[in-house]
């Protein structure tokens, strides 16, 4: 997916599913591979509900912290007009 920012520049993002990984490549920080990390998968939860996002194990920034960062966009959020997907 091209993400395509005025001002910024273009964001990709590719899944890489041989790898488990999201692979991003920033105009401003460069390119990064996420891991999917669970956060918690404790005993009193039910099997395969674990929570967890996808985390750059070099420095344990997440892919939604990265961008929200970078853009000011909250991933998570609703979409804006100078976002072209």
């Amino acid at each position: 997916m091209n993400i395509n920012i005025t001002g910024i520049g273009t964001y990709v993002i590719n899944k890489q599913p041989p790898n488990k990984q999201i692979w991003l490549s920033s105009p401003i920080s460069g390119p990064k591979r996420f891991d999917y990390v669970i956060v918690s998968d404790g005993q009193h939860q039910k099997e395969g509900t674990a929570t967890g996002g996808w985390v750059y194990l070099r420095d344990g920034a997440t892919l939604n912290e990265i961008l929200n960062e970078e853009t000011g966009i909250d991933p998570e959020g609703p979409p804006l007009d100078s976002v072209d997907i």
